[in-house]
């Protein structure tokens, strides 16, 4: 309650400001900018007011919103936070952390391109294209998508055991367990 008296304190200040540079403008020099600079004030404090205000309605003390998740959609992605290259045998091979990411694209970083999960040292590198396919995180959850690719992207799915051939026009929902086939390499999203 403190803050929010605070910041709406600044902003009757600021507006105050405004309000004067507006009703005097012949006695005032470089009258617009502080017309700018006092309204943009003024706003900053009354949108840091109505944010403490909400905090406050939540029951949430300073240090729990300031501990809360900048990005909580992201987070809850269905536990996924990491592709994993699999050997034919099952074994690790490299690891991606993708936790927080938005998107992310699967290929062959040839130098001229920016691949997130970088598959040019993947034992089948010359199956997959340059930009292959990309991992999109959606409402809360990852969908895959094929880059029309020449080898196709495959979706194997941990729930039903199914595999699905994925295009490039209808995205594909993934979840923790479930594989991504980029040519004959195993992706592992976990």
């Amino acid at each position: 309650m403190k803050k929010t008296m605070i910041d709406l304190m600044l902003m009757c200040m600021s507006a105050a400001i405004f309000g004067i540079g507006w009703a005097y403008p012949q006695e005032i020099r470089k009258q617009p900018v502080i017309l700018w600079v006092s309204a943009g004030v003024a706003l900053l404090f009354l949108l840091l007011a109505v944010c403490d205000y909400q905090r406050e309605q939540q029951g949430m003390t300073l240090e729990e919103a300031e501990q809360e998740p900048l990005l909580p959609e992201i987070q809850e992605s269905g536990g996924i936070t990491e592709a994993v290259l699999l050997s034919e045998d099952g074994t690790e091979v490299m690891v991606w952390d993708i936790y927080n990411k938005v998107s992310v694209i699967i290929g062959r970083d040839v130098g001229e391109n920016r691949v997130e999960i970088d598959l040019r040292n993947s034992p089948y590198a010359s199956m997959v294209d340059v930009e292959h396919a990309v991992l999109n995180f959606a409402g809360g959850s990852w969908y895959v998508s094929d880059l029309e690719s020449q080898n196709g992207t495959i979706v194997k799915k941990a729930e039903d055991g199914g595999e699905y051939h994925i295009s490039s026009d209808v995205p594909c929902l993934v979840r923790s367990g479930d594989c991504i086939h980029i040519g004959l390499n195993r992706l592992l999203l976990r």
